[in-house]
């Protein structure tokens, strides 16, 4: 059975980059970015704060819908988002375990001044100083989250994937799996 990886951490982690490096690695893997799929809404529909929190739901669910039709196929998921919360979490479980495909979680949490050097040498999606900041920050505090964290801040992409790899080949990152 295809499992599923949710790989997380503040802008300039290293999430898109780490997940392609990993993902070519396999035959049958998809790399579903959550940010891409938001970004099919148009900018003059994202509105005030609730709204964006809709928008952000919308996201999780899109995400999930595309991953469960990949697993249908037996293609094996990486869903790259910022999911920083258990409750957060719990959103995209709850959305896909009804597949019974095992869900790792990963959180790549470089140094802030990494993240900060990594999303100023982005071409574009480019973020506030601020915005890197206050998201690196949420994840450095955010201790009650099951799975498992890499500190990437001194590994190319390829070694972040190799470790990667590691934990969850050895199952170290799963944070729901089914029952038989």
């Amino acid at each position: 059975m295809p499992e599923v990886l949710i790989l997380t951490g503040p802008p300039g982690s290293g999430k898109s980059t780490v997940a392609r490096a990993l993902a070519e690695r396999y035959d049958r893997v998809a790399h579903v970015e959550a940010s891409v799929l938001r970004d099919f809404l148009a900018p003059t529909g994202r509105g005030p704060s609730e709204a964006r929190e809709r928008l952000r739901l919308l996201g999780v669910r899109n995400a999930c819908a595309v991953a469960r039709n990949f697993l249908a196929e037996r293609i094996a998921v990486i869903i790259d988002d910022i999911v920083v919360s258990k409750d957060d979490l719990e959103l995209y479980v709850d959305e896909l375990k009804a597949v019974g495909a095992p869900i790792h979680y990963v959180r790549l949490l470089p140094s802030l001044e990494v993240c900060r050097q990594r999303d100023r040498g982005r071409p574009e999606w480019r973020m506030a100083p601020e915005r890197v900041e206050k998201v690196w920050r949420d994840f450095a505090e955010a201790k009650d989250v099951p799975g498992a964290t890499i500190d990437s801040s001194g590994q190319t992409p390829y070694e972040t994937a190799d470790r990667l790899q590691s934990l969850t080949t050895s199952g170290a990152s799963i944070v729901w799996k089914p029952t038989r």
